[in-house]
């Protein structure tokens, strides 16, 4: 009873009140959760870069923690920041220093009742964090029991889960980073990366606040950007800044881990990066190189294919910022991700969209693709196209005796047999079950796709050794042509189907063609069928002879 994102596709096989409508339904969950939990990672990493930056350039505690705050608003994505102290017993409330989002956050955050005590309003995020030190996650803000004094406000201001991250100076707890966003957004990976950030912000207030030496500063920064390190490690992500006047690029180590040892020794430019790319490639991401570093966009990104480490290559993500001083474009900064794993992991499901994965054919939606593009090449060039569908003869009777997995190393064999039969241009599908579809293009004459249904026939006669069993594959097949069997891709798919019933009628292991009186004797069918389905309705049945066999033989 669980909702799931899908991509539907639908069919229709056979006309009239013989129509199908068959839906092919494919779980896409587990790729848009993939791709969102990929968001969050980037997302929580740009905020350590930025939050390292500040710690860099601010000296004043509360500016520092308002531009923390403006940060995680502006580059995270998240609809606010906040950041609390701790009060003093024995009210225990949770003050307000700055934040950043809405109005309505803030204003209401200025007067908001937070305790970090057990009462009701110290179970919040905020509470809870700084009260055990370790992260809280309220994850639905509106139903929570826990954060019942608070559903109200959360409602007003449009928040649906907050991240409360308890900030440590000097060892002690001393405040609270929140975060608020208009769903769950806090998955586990991000929330590690989140808490290094808050981490690196208690070692930055712990050096101004106690007025340490330069030195003891840069120590912080150090520790700081030990962690984005480990986080970038931990993502097969690296940073990188262009300086526009000089010309030279700063790449962290991660970069160089992705490229190797031959990129490190190289000279940090951004040719040294252009070679490095696939030379397909190279094109895409020197344009956007160039746009950035001439002021034409503040933000751009590209994925491109780059020789790593081993010599392999590797599918990587550049996204970047162009940065001003009072001179003009000053700086470009930006990160590389190896993106190879998610690379594969779109190829698998596009792949598993067109092709059957048990033996590899193309499948259904992509046989309709080929059979409509050979049918417009012969509109054209006046040729003729063949569509045959196989039908294994004793399938059934091998799924039931020795298993699926007898029956799928039968397919798979089939499959290998038919495909062997074929020219380069041909395709054969399989188009679900034992059935396989045979698109044959580019025919001068009829006479050639006897030719090769005789030779699929002779293909599948040998028997196939399967648990210790011969087993004889056979198949009856029906052949339609284009355009004289049908102009349309439903009409010849239907047309086909039609003679290969045909052909097993007939006594299998044979191929028929199709012809017009094939429609007649199956309207005459079920014409028959249905008269006689309402004369039993009716009691238009009436018994005149009913023979009677005795156990001696006799008849009376």
């Amino acid at each position: 009873g669980s909702e799931f994102i899908a991509n539907v596709s639908l069919g229709v096989r056979g006309q009239g009140s013989e129509a199908v409508i068959i839906a092919v339904i494919r779980d896409q969950t587990a790729k848009y959760q993939r791709e969102e939990e990929l968001q969050r990672i980037n997302r929580a990493l740009r905020l350590l870069t930025a939050t390292s930056h500040a710690a860099r350039e601010f000296r004043d505690e509360q500016t520092l923690l308002a531009r923390v705050c403006e940060v995680i608003v502006d580059q995270g994505s998240y609809i606010g920041a906040w950041v609390g102290r701790t009060g003093p017993p024995p009210d225990k409330r949770v003050l307000p220093l700055t934040g950043a989002g809405p109005e309505a956050l803030r204003e209401g955050l200025k007067t908001v009742d937070s305790r970090w005590d057990d009462s009701p309003r110290g179970r919040g995020a905020a509470g809870v964090a700084i009260r055990t030190g370790e992260r809280c996650v309220i994850r639905d803000a509106w139903n929570d029991p826990a954060f019942a004094v608070w559903h109200e406000f959360s409602r007003k201001v449009g928040f649906r889960s907050v991240g409360g991250f308890p900030l440590r100076v000097n060892g002690q707890i001393e405040g609270v980073l929140l975060l608020y966003a208009p769903q769950d957004s806090f998955s586990e990976a991000e929330c590690q990366l989140l808490d290094e950030l808050a981490q690196d912000l208690g070692f930055a207030i712990g050096a101004l606040r106690n007025n340490a030496s330069r030195d003891e500063a840069e120590a912080a920064l150090r520790r700081s950007e030990a962690s984005l390190t480990r986080a970038q490690h931990i993502a097969r992500l690296g940073s990188w800044e262009w300086d526009l006047r000089s010309g030279g690029m700063l790449w962290s180590d991660q970069v160089h881990l992705l490229f190797g040892d031959e990129f490190f020794q190289s000279e940090s430019t951004r040719e040294a990066m252009l070679r490095f790319s696939h030379p397909e490639d190279r094109e895409t991401l020197g344009r956007t190189l160039e746009h950035l570093g001439a002021g034409e966009v503040s933000t751009a990104g590209c994925n491109f294919r780059a020789q790593l480490e081993g010599g392999g290559t590797g599918h990587l993500a550049l996204q970047a910022e162009l940065e001003f001083d009072d001179e003009g474009p000053r700086r470009v900064v930006g990160t590389l991700q190896d993106i190879s794993e998610r690379v594969r992991f779109e190829q698998e499901l596009a792949k598993l969209a067109r092709y059957d994965a048990l033996t590899g054919l193309p499948n259904r939606h992509l046989l309709n693709d080929r059979l409509e593009q050979a049918m417009t090449h012969a509109k054209r060039s006046g040729r003729m196209i063949a569509v045959t569908f196989v039908d294994l003869d004793r399938f059934k009777i091998v799924n039931d005796t020795l298993g699926h997995d007898a029956g799928d190393a039968l397919l798979k064999e089939v499959a290998r047999r038919l495909h062997s039969c074929l020219r380069e241009g041909d395709t054969v599908a399989r188009q679900g079950g034992d059935e396989f579809v045979v698109v044959l293009s580019d025919l001068a004459r009829a006479e050639d796709a006897t030719l090769v249904a005789q030779k699929m026939l002779d293909a599948l006669a040998p028997a196939v050794r399967i648990s210790g069993q011969d087993v004889m594959p056979g198949a009856s097949m029906g052949i339609a042509l284009f355009p004289q069997d049908g102009e349309t891709l439903q009409t010849l798919m239907m047309n086909a189907d039609k003679a290969m019933y045909s052909a097993k009628h007939a006594g299998r292991g044979q191929y028929r063609f199709y012809d017009a009186d094939l429609n007649r004797n199956a309207e005459d069918w079920l014409e028959m069928t249905g008269s006689l389905h309402h004369a039993i309705e009716r009691g238009e049945f009436q018994l005149y002879y009913q023979p009677k066999l005795a156990v001696g033989g006799s008849v009376t």
